[in-house]
């Protein structure tokens, strides 16, 4: 095996182990959202930025069937009132 091969498979498994470390992180955000904890409360306790945060509070949206308020709140700038 040459270190070309160990070099790809090294990088292979880094790539897996973050998509998995990406995926536990959706999941602890998704209860947390779904125990009512607000963006900010969800970011500190995982130590998320901003873009993070809301990319899986859009997903949380997803999953629980409330995309179309976050289609609303990007059409009207996040005025409703």
């Amino acid at each position: 095996m040459s270190i070309r091969d160990i070099s790809s498979i090294l990088k292979e498994e880094e790539s897996k182990q973050q998509k998995y470390k990406q995926h536990e992180m959706s999941t602890k955000a998704y209860k947390l959202f779904s125990k009512k904890k607000s963006t900010v409360d969800v970011a500190i306790e995982l130590n998320l930025s901003e873009p993070e945060v809301s990319k899986t509070l859009i997903e949380y949206c997803r999953l629980k069937k409330l995309d179309k308020l976050n289609s609303i709140f990007k059409e009207t700038n996040g005025k409703l009132s």
